[in-house]
């Protein structure tokens, strides 16, 4: 599947008014040596000591985030999602995404940065408004630096088989 841009999409105000009053954590996985990057994961995700599938604890402590995220995820998402993934000024290095992830991902960004576009197999795309669907399980993929600004990414993609 190549990338493909979906319906330009920009209703984010009411969501970034929640996410900037959010403290976010620092990502945990392979990219923890980021310094700046912080992420959340609302929706279904998988247990890493159980391995069971369950709803993120964000999700049931910010139920008003979880509730915009779906809103907004059912309205671009061309495929049914169990997770999103929110990224506060994420750079990630080359990389495939994890086994985990069932489906292709819809990608979208949008804050006041610049900078910052995902690159798919050395192809750059500016995803700020414009939500992008590729599987990132098959694709290398990557950011730019992000020059200025607050940048938020959303992830959506499915972890149920």
């Amino acid at each position: 599947m190549n990338p493909e841009y979906l319906q330009p999409f920009s209703d984010f105000a009411e969501l970034e008014a929640l996410l900037n009053q959010m403290p976010f954590k620092n990502m945990r996985h392979r990219f923890k040596h980021l310094a700046a990057n912080r992420a959340e994961t609302f929706g279904i995700i998988k247990n890493r000591i159980t391995r069971q599938h369950a709803i993120s604890a964000i999700s049931l402590k910010r139920p008003d985030v979880y509730s915009k995220l779906v809103e907004i995820g059912n309205k671009i998402c061309p495929f049914e999602f169990s997770t999103i993934h929110v990224n506060r000024n994420v750079v990630t290095p080359r990389h495939k995404d994890s086994l985990v992830n069932r489906s292709p991902s819809v990608i979208v960004s949008f804050g006041d940065y610049e900078g910052g576009e995902l690159i798919v197999e050395d192809v750059v795309y500016n995803c700020k408004n414009h939500p992008l669907v590729f599987d990132g399980r098959l694709l290398f993929h990557w950011n730019n630096p992000i020059h200025s600004g607050t940048k938020y990414s959303l992830v959506f993609y499915n972890v149920i088989a």
